[in-house]
């Protein structure tokens, strides 16, 4: 497995989520995530490292925050475990 595909797809994930202006040529939020059998656990810890990665690079907590909020409600297509 290319060792870069895994950063890939969370920046075009993050991308998309928050609202990218260039449209998703892929499959479905659910589509694409259906197989992985993706728990709640672990949807957490990706939704909180992408949100942490604004405060890494010095934002403040309300972008951090907005990062969260904005990712949360994709729950409900994501998790299939």
């Amino acid at each position: 497995m290319d060792p870069d595909r895994p950063k890939r797809h969370r920046s075009r994930f993050t991308g998309q989520a928050l609202g990218a202006t260039r449209p998703c040529s892929g499959r479905s939020m659910r589509k694409a995530h259906a197989h992985l059998a993706i728990t709640d656990a672990a949807f957490g810890r990706v939704v909180d490292r992408l949100a942490a990665s604004p405060a890494q690079a010095g934002a403040d907590e309300t972008t951090t925050g907005t990062v969260a909020e904005t990712l949360l409600p994709l729950k409900q297509s994501i998790v299939t475990a």
